[in-house]
């Protein structure tokens, strides 16, 4: 019984609750479906919704065709012939180990051709350790246009992008650190 007086007292605090928002308690089903329709220039009565206005609409956009992403791939390892001379020819740098000298070559456009070379070289006096290798490898990829260095003691292959740094450019580089490497 007392369980009854509960659900009694709820029921009635939910219907006072209800009528005091302005919503109706209960309604008839057909209520909704036998209301007559506001006429179009007059205000919306409180049991139907207000027609929306016109929404306003966007321009169609333009759709763009599709344009393929070139990726780089490795080209054939280039190999250049010993005796070659370059088109000019430049100064020589001296290795700070007193070695011979070491013939500095053409520039690089300075332009990326985003075309990966790789150059591989021999150290003219192998490294002590494997792990210059990685001292070697943090200096030359702060280089613009070198990409990876990865060898061992003996030699090294350079991935780069000739349009911002040439072989000969990277011999010089190499001989600069101490590292004089065979043509």
């Amino acid at each position: 019984m007392v369980r009854f007086a509960h659900m009694l007292v709820i029921t009635l605090i939910i219907l006072i609750a209800l009528s005091a928002c302005g919503a109706p308690a209960t309604a008839p089903p057909s209520a909704a479906t036998t209301a007559p329709a506001a006429p179009t220039g007059a205000p919306a009565s409180r049991g139907t919704p207000a027609p929306l206005p016109p929404q306003p609409t966007s321009p169609p956009v333009p759709t763009k065709a599709a344009t393929p992403y070139v990726t780089p791939t490795f080209s054939p390892i280039l190999s250049f012939p010993l005796g070659a001379t370059p088109v000019s020819t430049p100064a020589a740098v001296s290795t700070p180990t007193g070695g011979g000298q070491v013939p500095a070559g053409p520039t690089a456009s300075g332009t990326a051709t985003g075309v990966r070379s790789e150059l591989k070289v021999e150290f003219v006096k192998p490294l002590s350790t494997a792990e210059e290798v990685d001292d070697i490898s943090l200096v030359l990829r702060r280089i613009p246009g070198i990409f990876a260095v990865s060898g061992n003691e003996v030699g090294i292959t350079i991935v780069y992008d000739a349009g911002l740094i040439l072989p000969n450019q990277i011999r010089v580089r190499l001989a600069s650190m101490g590292h004089e490497v065979k043509p």
